[in-house]
């Protein structure tokens, strides 16, 4: 029967519910009937039970939605709430997660637990540049990078969000940009990247070398010379000196500074220098002289050479000998009087 019915009553129970769930029973026993036309007015008794929710995190939100009722929010993080009789659609979601759903039925007088442990969302990202092999890294916290590789990158999945992206490699500009990840969806970014550069002030002693960087002739000493940032070999080159070389670490939009000292060629003149290092008398300027030594020698072989080739007569042969015996006295009176 429904509300507003007529209806005989024997001893018993009577039971009436509503179509939200709620219910109340009467009780009727022998000699305490309803009388005929007595209205029996009934008050309804929520009949409900305990429903608890956790989540992860602990900071996702606890939606739940009956029927076709629109979402209503149960709480944040761990939810215990009295709810009536009944099935109950139940969501949770949190930023950066994917959500979930559940479904759970609330007896009367029962108490139901029900847990959420959310994933983190992923999204996906394409990343080009022109020249490619480019360092790609993605700040993970403040001032903190993670390194992705070197592009072309493409699909690389990470948790949604809102990153910096750094992008750098030798001899050009760094780049730092903003880039959102959103769940499930392909985030594409292609780059340009330009020449970073620096400048060389090279100088020298003597001045005026020929400088080259890297091989490359770049003009004089004393003059700047723009090159990419990066490491340099400089090498400086000047007629009658022997060639310098160094290298140097230009960082972009910065100058820096290159002094290098020539030495003079040694030439073949100078190799008549002795062992000490002191230089020997030239043949031009002190001609050789025969010395005390050489000068006995030749005094002595000339006495010689004058009593063999006489007739064999004993008085030229004493007469040579006396002559070399004299030279050699003059020659000796000669050495130490003069030295």
């Amino acid at each position: 029967m429904t509300l507003g019915e007529e209806t005989s009553v024997e001893q018993g129970q009577i039971r009436v519910q509503g179509t939200d769930g709620q219910s109340v029973t009467a009780q009727l026993t022998e000699g305490k009937g309803i009388e005929e036309g007595q209205d029996v007015r009934f008050g309804t008794v929520r009949e409900v039970g305990t429903l608890t929710v956790r989540v992860q995190p602990e900071d996702a939100t606890v939606y739940v939605l009956r029927q076709e009722e629109e979402a209503r929010r149960l709480g944040e993080g761990t939810v215990r709430q009295t709810m009536d009789t009944g099935p109950y659609r139940l969501r949770a979601s949190a930023d950066g997660y994917s959500g979930e759903e559940q479904t759970v039925l609330v007896e009367r007088g029962e108490s139901r637990d029900v847990t959420f442990d959310l994933s983190r969302s992923l999204g996906r990202l394409t990343v080009e540049t022109t020249p490619n092999s480019a360092q790609l890294e993605i700040e993970t916290d403040p001032f903190q990078y993670e390194q992705i590789g070197r592009t072309p990158v493409r699909g690389f999945e990470y948790e949604v969000g809102t990153y910096d992206l750094r992008i750098s490699r030798e001899g050009y500009q760094t780049i730092s940009e903003k880039v959102t990840l959103k769940p499930g969806a392909l985030t594409e970014k292609v780059y340009e990247l330009e020449r970073a550069t620096g400048t060389l002030v090279v100088d020298s002693d003597p001045s005026g070398a020929s400088v080259y960087v890297d091989g490359n002739y770049e003009g004089t000493t004393q003059e700047r010379v723009e090159v990419a940032a990066g490491r340099h070999e400089v090498e400086l080159r000047e007629k009658g000196y022997q060639s310098e070389s160094g290298y140097k670490r230009v960082s972009a939009g910065e100058t820096e500074n290159v002094y290098l000292e020539l030495d003079q060629t040694v030439t073949a003149d100078a190799s008549s220098s002795s062992s000490n290092g002191e230089e020997q008398p030239s043949t031009t300027e002190n001609p050789p002289r025969i010395t005390s030594a050489e000068l006995l020698g030749i005094t002595l072989w000339s006495g010689v050479g004058a009593g063999i080739n006489s007739t064999g007569d004993g008085g030229t042969e004493a007469i040579a000998i006396g002559a070399g015996i004299t030279g050699g006295m003059a020659l000796f009176y000669y050495i130490f009087d003069d030295h």
